[in-house]
């Protein structure tokens, strides 16, 4: 939570710098000149973050949709192995 705070923080002074804030005194005001290009970074930055989410959302789904598959294949595999295994044992009984 503390690193989040402190990127919050860092990200605002950027997007202030980028942006060109000018302060003055006399008489008092506040100017953001560029105020487009901080706006433009910060729709950036979200569109890569939103990105960033749906790419790790699909690779978890499909690596959990092919887990699910590799697991139900090993269970086969290993059923039909222990078959054959009580048909050899079962034969090798009867002689």
């Amino acid at each position: 939570m503390k690193s989040l705070c402190i990127g919050a923080v860092l990200f605002v002074l950027a997007m202030l710098f980028i942006g060109h804030l000018s302060v003055s005194f006399k008489p008092f005001s506040i100017s953001l000149p560029y105020w487009p290009r901080s706006f433009g970074l910060i729709f950036i930055v979200i569109g890569f973050v939103l990105l960033q989410y749906g790419e790790k959302r699909t690779g978890y789904k499909k690596g959990y949709l092919s887990g699910i598959e590799k697991g139900y294949q090993v269970g086969i595999d290993k059923s039909k192995k222990d078959v054959v295994e009580l048909k050899s044992e079962k034969t090798e009984r009867n002689d």
